[in-house]
């Protein structure tokens, strides 16, 4: 038996000796749903919402979201909520990066560091934070591109709503720039003393394009518009 991330570098003549079998990333959807049938044999009540939470986690995995599940059983004695599931995970929920990501298009850099400020409050980690940003900014671009996008990023109708919401009001290049932003400084946490910090500068330079050379003068424009309107410096 052959295991491999990289098919493709396996000869002709070991493949043509093999029976190959290709594993597959499990759907959000179908993780939640096989969560709800052991939280129902097991006498545990959970939130829809807090299962969609665990199995966007586990990214694809069963056995880690079932992992997860146990640790939020563990935190929650039997009563898994979108609440708990974020204080287990350390993830920030998707109210606050929703709030977030209005507050990044907005250019409103003080409301975005209260954000960060009340999310280390409530013990939750720079990097995690900033690698959910960069899915939810990717997920703002998807409904940008087909609003018909709740299976596209396995979220529910709700969520898609509110992602084609923000993506009605986004600047596409603003948001390549935003991505390339946190793609960039979650690895950067890794080695930075100070991983807030670093998060701070990175939700400053996203509100002010004005001083960032690859910035478009689209965004530009679309900066000092939303200042004037929101009165924003």
């Amino acid at each position: 038996i052959l295991a491999t991330t990289d098919p493709q570098k396996l000869p002709p003549t070991i493949l043509s000796r093999c029976q190959r079998f290709d594993f597959k990333r499990i759907g959000t959807k179908d993780i939640a749903d096989h969560l709800k049938e052991i939280a129902a044999e097991t006498g545990c009540s959970a939130e829809d919402d807090a299962l969609m939470d665990i199995a966007r986690a586990a990214e694809g995995g069963m056995r880690d979201a079932i992992s997860l599940m146990d640790l939020c059983m563990s935190y929650s004695q039997n009563h898994i909520t979108a609440q708990v599931v974020q204080d287990a995970l350390g993830t920030a929920g998707s109210r606050a990066r929703f709030d977030f990501a209005d507050a990044l298009a907005a250019g409103h850099a003080g409301k975005a560091l209260t954000l960060i400020d009340e999310l280390m409050r409530a013990g939750r980690e720079p990097a995690v934070f900033a690698r959910e940003m960069t899915r939810h900014l990717r997920g703002v671009l998807v409904a940008c591109a087909c609003p018909n996008c709740a299976e596209l990023l396995d979220v529910t109708d709700e969520d898609a709503q509110r992602y084609r919401e923000q993506a009605g009001g986004a600047v596409r290049e603003q948001l390549f720039r935003l991505m390339e932003l946190f793609m960039r400084v979650e690895p950067d946490m890794k080695w930075a003393t100070q991983p807030r910090t670093v998060l701070e500068l990175c939700a400053v330079r996203s509100c002010h394009p004005e001083a960032e050379a690859d910035a478009t003068l689209e965004e530009r424009l679309a900066r000092g518009e939303s200042a004037v309107k929101n009165g924003v410096s």
